[in-house]
């Protein structure tokens, strides 16, 4: 009896080998397809357990502009009604943030008794130094502003009457001016903090009210306490420029 050993694959298997090289193939195609349509800047984003970390971007400034503004403020001096009149600027930084320039000056007249013995006199100011300032959510068309003024200033007390004094006094030099005129004056340092309501009138003006309180160090006035002129002011702040 003949027996015949088969080699042969059965077709099953065959068919199943055929099956498996056409996934192979079109698996290779969708590989390719995918990876082209990743170069071309598809949204594909393979999550790895190392990753490239993106660059941050570092840049400080995005945006910068500037302003310039005038300032009427008042306050209450010795009992007595105050009008400081003064102007600033500032570089602005993102929108947000700006650094400048301001100073002020007392524009009125503010009587002080009890000075000197024989009679009064009137006191004169002016201050000034860097303002920072920070603004919350400046889009807005009323928003917020925290201005800080750090600086010095100067202080001192004249004639009463200046009117009068200078018709019957002919001063020639500063030492006849100090002797005669400036009873008694003094140096300070400044820090002022305040709060602002601003308002968006139109892209290059800004309407402001204020409220700041001034604390005075170092102020050495004849028969006048540190403090006395330290104390809140309000008023009123226009700024124009490119915000």
């Amino acid at each position: 009896m003949n027996t015949r050993i088969k080699y042969g694959a059965p077709n099953w298997a065959l068919g199943l080998l055929g099956a498996l090289i056409l996934f192979s193939f079109s698996g290779n195609a969708q590989v390719v397809d995918s990876s082209n349509t990743q170069s071309a800047g598809s949204d594909f984003a393979m999550e790895t357990f190392v990753a490239k970390k993106k660059k941050k971007d570092k840049k400080f400034i995005h945006s910068h502009g500037g302003f310039g503004a005038t300032t009427v403020n008042f306050a209450l001096l010795n009992g007595q009604p105050a009008l400081f009149a003064g102007a600033r600027g500032g570089w602005l930084i993102n929108h947000n943030f700006s650094i400048g320039m301001g100073g002020y000056a007392l524009a009125n007249r503010v009587d002080f008794a009890g000075v000197r013995e024989d009679e009064a006199v009137s006191l004169k100011m002016g201050y000034g130094g860097l303002v920072f300032e920070r603004i919350l959510f400046p889009e807005s068309k009323v928003h917020l502003s925290f201005p800080l003024l750090i600086g010095g200033g100067w202080a001192g007390y004249v004639p009463e009457d200046e009117f009068a004094f200078w018709k019957d006094n002919d001063v020639e030099d500063w030492d006849e001016f100090e002797e005669d005129y400036l009873y008694s004056s003094s140096g300070f340092l400044i820090i002022e903090p305040g709060v602002e309501v601003e308002f968006n009138v139109f892209k290059a003006c800004r309407l402001a009210l204020n409220a700041k309180y001034s604390i005075l160090g170092g102020l050495e006035l004849e028969n006048t306490a540190s403090h006395t002129l330290d104390g809140l002011q309000g008023g009123m702040t226009l700024k124009f420029g490119s915000f």
